[in-house]
C-alpha cells in the first residue's frame, strides 16, 4: 500500500533516468485493490503533462501481480519488493526487450 514515485527503468541493461517530468510519475496503490496510476511526460509541444489511470490490483502467488485497467483489459507482472519496504520493481518484457522499473515510496 501506500505512495511511490518513478525513479528509474533498466532496458535490455541500460539504465534510464527520467526526466523533471516523467520523475513526477506516481502509483499509488489502496488496500482495497485500487491503485491509481499518474503518469507525466512531454508532449509534442514541449510541455510536462499527465494522464491518470485507474486500475485494479491483485496479488497471485510468489512475488506475481495481476492488474486490470479500465477498459477490462489485464496483465500479470512480477513485482520484487525491497526489504526494507522502501522500493519496489516491476519487471516486464516486449517483443523489444526486457524492462525493470524500479519505484521508491515517498
Amino acid at each position: 500500500m501506500g505512495k511511490w514515485q518513478y525513479e528509474s527503468t533498466t532496458f535490455n541493461g541500460s539504465l534510464y533516468t527520467p526526466d523533471d517530468c516523467e520523475a513526477q510519475s506516481t502509483i499509488e496503490f489502496f488496500s482495497n485493490g485500487k491503485l491509481t496510476y499518474i503518469d507525466y511526460y512531454i508532449d509534442s509541444e514541449e510541455n510536462c503533462v499527465f494522464e491518470a489511470e485507474q486500475e485494479t490490483w491483485n496479488y497471485l502467488a510468489d512475488d506475481i501481480y495481476s492488474f486490470t485497467v479500465e477498459d477490462g483489459d489485464s496483465y500479470s507482472v512480477p513485482i520484487t519488493i525491497s526489504e526494507d519496504n522502501s522500493s519496489f520493481t516491476v519487471m516486464d518484457k516486449d517483443e523489444d526487450g526486457e524492462y525493470e522499473t524500479v519505484y521508491v515510496r515517498i
